[in-house]
């Protein structure tokens, strides 16, 4: 007798891909295979760290890491049982699939990266120092004297992290002074004090002007194993010194008279 049947549901090839909520399953499954004697025997391997922090186990004879990963319900642990059960645990635990379980590593720039632009643009913020100009006579001078001016000495031997790199920074001025009377001038010196003037200037006519100072600190760099390289100029404005230039006047006296010379237009003006 022949039997009739109906028909057969068709049973899905072991090739196919589970559906999520056997993906969801199987993850709980692995989830749960950590028991709190793992978590405790974990615990004191670590000296009693908190369960955050990584913990090593050993599976198959081959020593793999368990890591802390997230998932949408809360804090989960990765395990290496999700290996040996051939799941697929999305999200932080995926690289658990090849066996060799990763940890985020934070990539050091490459000491090719750091360049004169980058260099200068960090060593601005060293602050580099300026310079008050020191003028003689001080307060006033006279016209057609040679004024002297100088400046402190400066010089710079620092080191500096560029991209976690230590950077050795040198760097020396030139000084471009300006007179006030439209005239300047660049000298590689700071000049000196009298009696030893480097840095004169003589103005042609009476008058109040500034005198100041400019440093361009020529900048080179050196980054490890490497040589001195020059990263360009800084400059340091300096704030400017006033001074009163004044106009010697010849004045005749009797040397038989003690009394003192009648002031001048020059003198009441301030300049003696």
């Amino acid at each position: 007798m022949a039997a009739t049947f109906g028909a057969m549901p068709s049973m899905s090839s072991r090739n196919d891909p589970p559906s999520p909520d056997v993906q969801t399953d199987a993850i709980g499954a692995v989830i749960s295979a950590i028991t709190k004697d793992e978590v405790k025997a974990s615990q004191r391997r670590l000296g009693g760290r908190d369960q955050g922090e990584r913990l090593s186990t050993s599976h198959g004879g081959r020593r793999s890491s368990n890591r802390q990963a997230t998932d949408r319900v809360g804090t989960v642990r990765c395990s290496p049982l999700g290996v040996a059960a051939g799941i697929s645990i999305p999200g932080p635990c995926s690289d658990l699939i090849t066996g060799i379980p990763t940890e985020p590593v934070q990539t050091r720039p490459s000491i090719d990266q750091i360049t004169a632009t980058v260099v200068l643009s960090e060593a601005r913020r060293l602050n580099f120092p300026g310079s008050v100009v020191q003028v003689q006579p001080r307060g006033k001078t006279l016209v057609n004297l040679a004024t002297n001016v100088y400046a402190t000495p400066r010089k710079i031997d620092r080191t500096l992290t560029v991209l976690t790199w230590p950077v050795r920074i040198l760097a020396t001025p030139t000084y471009t002074w300006k007179f006030g009377d439209g005239t300047s001038i660049t000298t590689t010196t700071p000049g000196a004090p009298h009696p030893h003037a480097e840095v004169t200037h003589k103005y042609l006519a009476r008058g109040k002007v500034v005198v100041s100072v400019t440093l361009n600190y020529d900048t080179w760099y050196q980054v490890p194993g490497g040589d001195l390289l020059n990263a360009g100029v800084v400059n340091i404005a300096s704030p400017g010194t006033p001074i009163e230039v004044c106009e010697a006047r010849p004045v005749l006296i009797d040397p038989d008279n003690d009394a003192p010379p009648t002031p001048t237009p020059a003198a009441a003006t301030g300049c003696r």
